[in-house]
């Protein structure tokens, strides 16, 4: 798991929930060699239904393509003339330009409905997955391709991200949308099961879950930082107010009737990611797991939950419990891979807020 694009913001999240998307494009009608990428693109619910095949890319769908395994938070200033805000991809090109992906033409222009070259596109890719090559390529047109791609163009060829054919790699060609999903996955996969993590968290109190006999207490906490590692990701929460949790009734599948302190969050996972299976650990054992048939019914894409922070026996010493580890596993299927977010959450200490 390399170069991690990690995020941490506020906003209003759900309880459990799944995001999902439209019907896609069906992956079978992508040539045999682009044909595996696409089903994982439609797996993820990722794949594009308004692009066959054959559709000549854009700069803009690019820069929406690859924004949509990323976890890009940040929109840089609009100093474009050719950018508008209603425009369709406006928010991933100023996006992937916050980032040091994409570039304007030096004219103020960032030219979003031109069509891509496939220099162009190893260069976004090279800049996008932070890839780097040592020695020259021995494609027979190298010679062909502009001085200022022929790192890149060096870069995603040793990682097998972009391949060039019968020899040649063709810098001026103009690039499908079935090239850029082979690509993309290339690129996935060289990166590591996820590009990266946003967690939001949610800032309310007192909910009471529809049908249950008690309420829910909600803690109000920020969080502090998102760091990944070879490990998974951890995410240190920090309380702005020692609340004292109720006893919880049962608001949703695999939800567990004990005391203690609920915190929302918003999770939003980079890559290429179909969650089968939701798996939480407390002090080192299973304490309870969802699958794609009950709580993740046709989901793809982890929304939001509600992480477990307390997990105190009884109301009355929640309040006083200084800190709490959970682990969160996000996996693809029974034995595919798994996603590990541990949850390392802080009470404060007489303090009392808001979250930002």
């Amino acid at each position: 798991m390399r170069h991690k694009r990690i995020a941490a913001c506020t906003a209003a999240a759900l309880c459990i929930g799944m995001l999902t998307f439209p019907a896609s494009a069906a992956s079978e009608d992508f040539p045999a060699w682009a044909s595996q990428a696409a089903k994982r693109w439609e797996d993820c619910g990722k794949l594009d239904q308004s692009m066959s095949p054959e559709h000549v890319m854009t700069r803009g769908e690019v820069a929406a393509a690859i924004d949509r395994v990323m976890t890009y938070t940040q929109e840089a200033e609009n100093r474009f003339t050719d950018i508008r805000a209603e425009d369709a991809h406006s928010g991933a090109l100023l996006r992937l330009v916050d980032a040091g992906v994409l570039q304007g033409n030096g004219t103020g222009q960032l030219l979003p409905d031109a069509a891509v070259t496939r220099q162009e596109t190893a260069v976004m890719l090279a800049r996008a997955f932070h890839l780097s090559a040592g020695g020259q390529t021995d494609y027979t047109d190298a010679a062909e391709i502009a001085g200022w791609a022929e790192g890149a163009v060096s870069a995603v060829t040793q990682a097998g991200v972009m391949q060039g054919s019968q020899g040649l790699f063709r810098p001026a060609s103009t690039v499908t949308y079935a090239e850029m999903v082979q690509s993309l996955t290339a690129a996935v996969e060289e990166e590591g099961l996820t590009t990266g993590l946003i967690v939001r968290t949610r800032d309310a109190e007192g909910v009471l879950a529809e049908g249950a006999a008690r309420q829910v207490n909600d803690g109000k906490f920020r969080v502090e930082t998102v760091t990944a590692s070879e490990e998974g990701y951890t995410v240190a929460l920090s309380g702005l107010e020692a609340l004292t949790g109720q006893e919880a009734d049962s608001d949703g599948p695999g939800q567990p009737r004990e005391a203690g302190k609920w915190m929302g969050v918003q999770l939003q996972l980079g890559g290429l990611v179909r969650v089968e299976t939701l798996t939480y650990s407390r002090d080192g054992e299973t304490w309870f797991q969802a699958k794609s048939s009950d709580a993740l019914s046709e989901a793809h894409r982890l929304d939001s939950l509600m992480v477990y922070v307390n997990g105190a026996e009884t109301a009355d010493i929640d309040a006083n419990e200084v800190e709490k580890i959970s682990t969160l596993y996000l996996r693809q299927g029974e034995e595919g891979p798994a996603v590990k977010i541990t949850f390392h959450y802080t009470p404060a200490s007489g303090e009392s807020g808001t979250s930002e």
